[in-house]
């Protein structure tokens, strides 16, 4: 969300922040998340940062469209993103 997000792992917490939008429709804006987080780390648990990373820039891709996000500005996003072990 607008107000980034937290991952918790055996060993982590983590926090992402959120990137600066204009907010046009979060309709599936958090599926888009959940998924883009899951295709990275699905396949490699230690890749939490590249994960949370591109998953909060495709949850802002889409929550920056009208429709459901083209996700053309995920890479341009993803450069807003600020992951953090918080604990």
């Amino acid at each position: 969300g607008g107000r980034g997000a937290f991952f918790l792992d055996d060993r982590h917490i983590y926090r992402a922040s959120a990137a600066k939008i204009k907010i046009l429709s979060t309709a599936c804006a958090g599926d888009a998340t959940l998924a883009a987080f899951l295709s990275i780390w699905h396949d490699d648990r230690d890749a939490v940062v590249p994960a949370l990373t591109r998953a909060m820039a495709t949850g802002a891709d889409v929550a920056s469209s009208a429709g459901l996000g083209d996700l053309a500005r995920v890479d341009e996003l993803a450069n807003q993103i600020e992951v953090k072990v918080v604990e």
